[in-house]
């Protein structure tokens, strides 16, 4: 998981992107390709693993971890100080597609460890015998649906692409920053796609986040540049409550299967939680 392993690129990025911001308040306004809308009802993702969920939904609208070991999210978290902001990461429905692809998902569920053996069950309705199948899962991760419950206003952090005027922003962001030093030559680019590092990243998420005309921030996926994910800000720690403008759809599984490839399905397990919802 991605770390701030270079404050001075952290402190680049966050000054940078508190100067555009501050500089740049009449457009916020105005421009739908900086300032976004999601409206009430919007549907969003989140996904837990079985390694730390017994499936309820509650636990994962929040933060469990407080500010200063809030260390491993790439846009929000710990600034190696006292200060940064929290954020619950979110997946977004793929805009015209007839499957949503979870990137993050499909990225960290084949290398996570410690998972205990379970069995699946879910029903095949194309099977005239109507018997459920069982696969065996080595690991697994249960996905939620939400809807919000209210609008929220946020800021869009899209990588500049080809078109440029897409992501009005982040390619402002990237001018301004670009020789800057702390990035020791290496290309803004570089840095918000980092496999490791989270510092640019964090900056410029924190910075966002620290404004308080944004509820989130939306941000294009590093494992894969056609999906986007929304951040929440949101208090972190143990004795925090959970997000309270989320409401609970539904819950899907996705597993590893014998074969070794991610399988997704509503299996029974998840159609009795999705009756009692």
């Amino acid at each position: 998981m991605p770390d701030l392993k270079s404050p001075a690129v952290y402190k680049a990025a966050f000054d940078a992107t508190y100067d555009l911001l501050s500089a740049s308040q009449a457009e916020m306004g105005s421009n739908p390709d900086i300032t976004l809308t999601l409206p009430m009802g919007s549907p969003l993702y989140r996904y837990s693993s079985s390694k730390f969920s017994d499936g309820s939904e509650r636990d994962v609208r929040k933060v469990h971890a407080p500010l200063a070991r809030d260390k491993w999210n790439r846009w929000t978290g710990s600034d190696g100080g006292a200060g940064g902001v929290q954020g619950l990461y979110m997946g977004l429905e793929a805009s015209g597609g007839a499957d949503t692809e979870f990137s993050e998902l499909y990225h960290y569920l084949p290398s996570e460890e410690g998972v205990p053996m379970s069995v699946v069950m879910f029903d095949q309705f194309t099977k005239a015998n109507g018997k459920p199948t069982a696969e065996f899962a080595a690991k697994l991760h249960y996905m939620f649906l939400y809807f919000t419950k209210k609008p929220l206003k946020g800021i869009s952090l899209d990588l500049p692409g080809p078109a440029a005027a897409t992501a009005p922003f982040m390619t402002r962001l990237f001018m301004k920053i670009a020789g800057n030093a702390a990035l020791g030559g290496m290309t803004p680019s570089h840095w918000y796609n980092h496999p490791e590092d989270a510092s640019f990243c964090r900056g410029v998420g924190n910075a966002c986040l620290s404004d308080h005309r944004f509820d989130f921030i939306r941000v294009t996926s590093a494992r894969n540049v056609a999906t986007k994910n929304l951040v929440l800000i949101c208090a972190g720690g143990p004795d925090t409550p959970p997000v309270d403008y989320l409401d609970c759809q539904g819950r899907s599984t996705f597993f590893m299967n014998a074969a070794g490839t991610i399988q997704g399905e509503v299996t029974r397990a998840d159609m009795a939680f999705n009756t009692k919802l």
